[in-house]
C-alpha cells in the first residue's frame, strides 16, 4: 500500500509539474501537507480513544495516567 502512494505521489508531481509549471509541486505540496496533517489528528484521536478504553477496563499504565482527563469531571 505504501509502495502505492509514493507512485502516486511522484506520478502526480511530474504530471502537475507539466501541467502547472512550478506551481504544480507547489499544489502538491499543499495536498501533501493537508494528508499529513489529516493523519495526525486522526492518529490523535484514535490514541485518546485507546487510552480512555484502556482506563475504563483498568489496564492502563502509571506513566499514562497523568496525561488523561477524568471524563466524569467537565472540561473548562
Amino acid at each position: 500500500m505504501m509502495l502505492w502512494g509514493t507512485l502516486l505521489a511522484i506520478g502526480l508531481t511530474v504530471v502537475l509539474s507539466f501541467l502547472f509549471g512550478p506551481y504544480g509541486g507547489i499544489i502538491v505540496l499543499a495536498v501533501l501537507f493537508g494528508f499529513v496533517f489529516s493523519n495526525y489528528y486522526s492518529n490523535k484521536r484514535i490514541e485518546r480513544d485507546v487510552q480512555l478504553i484502556k482506563q475504563k477496563l483498568g489496564v492502563i499504565e502509571e506513566s499514562t495516567e497523568e496525561k488523561l482527563p477524568d471524563p466524569q469531571t467537565p472540561a473548562n
